[in-house]
């Protein structure tokens, strides 16, 4: 969908359609590091 709004609507006004997608989603990256999931942890260790 963004390839077609750059040929459309040019490079610049795609890079901004992204960034403003791109900033509705960093929310809902924070809200899940706040839900602090045991599946978000690693815990492994290595014999070497």
């Amino acid at each position: 969908a963004l390839g077609r709004a750059a040929d459309v609507w040019g490079y610049s006004t795609s890079y901004m359609a992204s960034a403003v997608i791109v900033a509705f989603a960093v929310p809902f990256f924070g809200l899940s590091r706040s839900e602090n999931a045991p599946a978000d942890h690693a815990d492994a260790t290595t014999d070497a």
